[in-house]
């Protein structure tokens, strides 16, 4: 039963890996399919954050301030 399971779970995540081809390539290459499509604005969102929860790091609220945003 584990061993199937295992065998399962090896075909589900072998099932994401596939090729590109290069007319596909220009397509994942714009800026709105990054992981993070504006570094500057979610700097400046973190910043204020932090500022606003009177901690920094971590993005969390473990701070002294109230916990709005």
């Amino acid at each position: 039963m584990r061993g199937l399971f295992y065998v399962f779970m090896c075909f589900l995540f072998l099932s994401g890996c596939s090729s590109i081809s290069p007319w596909e390539r220009g397509t994942l290459a714009k800026e709105h399919m990054s992981l993070d499509p504006s570094p500057m604005q979610n700097t400046l969102r973190s910043h204020q954050y932090g500022s606003r929860e009177a901690a920094s790091g971590g993005s969390s609220s473990s701070g002294g301030g109230c916990g709005c945003y």
